[in-house]
């Protein structure tokens, strides 16, 4: 699979004409979000460097701004412009999908002028993947917002452990269809992948 630098003007490009998903990427977080946290609360205890970068990074910040960023790009409008359009997001969503309900009941389709609810785009246009997150709460709640069709599943190797992978998705509460959609057919569907 070739690697493609996205350009600013990607989406009118030739691949982005073409509907090749687009896979959203955390990016470190240059503020200071120990600092952000502690603020007004105890300035005399702000976080460890070590717990300050772990925060602003893997623990929290990266999958805030991945969230923000996607929230931003469905406000936008890209996907209404762009009605292909697809993209994977990783960590069950990068925390929106959880929010889903409240964004509809404070931005309606009269403050935000899309042709759709954040809910509709989210579900219409965003797949998402556990990125390591085995975690049977988070499966739950996202199979039940989207559906099999719209998981795809992944790990955050080398970030973490592959162990109990395997356990995770023979344990799902889905029958052996969803489960080999989930693992690799709805990977082989949206990629084009063929055997």
């Amino acid at each position: 699979m070739k690697i493609i630098c996205l350009e600013e003007n990607y989406l009118d490009s030739e691949l982005g004409r073409a509907c090749m998903p687009v896979a959203l990427e955390q990016a470190p977080f240059l503020g200071d979000w120990g600092k952000t946290v502690a603020d007004g609360h105890n300035p005399d205890r702000l976080p460890s460097a070590e717990v300050n970068s772990r925060l602003s990074m893997f623990a929290w910040g990266w999958h805030h701004e991945a969230g923000i960023h996607l929230l931003r790009l469905m406000l936008s409008g890209a996907f209404d412009k762009y009605p292909n359009l697809q993209v994977i997001s990783g960590h069950w969503g990068e925390m929106l999908p959880f929010w889903l309900q409240r964004l509809d009941d404070r931005l309606p389709l009269a403050a935000t002028g899309l042709s759709r609810t954040l809910t509709r785009t989210f579900k219409e246009h965003v797949y998402v993947t556990p990125s390591g997150m085995l975690t049977l709460p988070h499966f739950k709640f996202i199979y039940e917002l989207m559906g099999a069709e719209r998981i795809l599943f992944s790990v955050d190797y080398p970030y973490q452990t592959l162990d109990g992978v395997k356990t995770f998705i023979d344990s799902l509460p889905v029958n052996k269809a969803e489960k080999e959609a989930i693992a690799f057919r709805n990977a082989e569907r949206l990629l084009g992948i063929t055997a």
